[in-house]
């Protein structure tokens, strides 16, 4: 969220976070809905750049999916011992 403009962030969230049409976030931001529509493709553009520059998605995943093995294997020997 830090790597946008405030801007930016108030219109992805109206509409990605608050699921709102692209109408609805027009009407509430004072933008036409192809103003919100270039918004959008420009903020995924900048979040996709990013993205591949420092893959946070990529590691955070992968950071899920070690602690789901950990757990598993916590659960196992809890299982075991038990």
């Amino acid at each position: 969220g830090q790597l946008l403009t405030d801007r930016q962030r108030e219109i992805a969230d109206l509409y990605w976070s608050d699921d709102l049409s692209l109408g609805e976030t027009a009407e509430i931001t004072g933008l036409s809905r192809q103003g919100v529509r270039a918004s959008l493709e420009k903020t995924r553009s900048i979040l996709n750049g990013y993205e591949e520059k420092l893959g946070l998605a990529h590691r955070f995943s992968r950071a899920q999916e070690l602690t789901e093995q950990m757990q598993a294997a916590a659960d196992a020997l809890r299982f075991e011992y038990a």
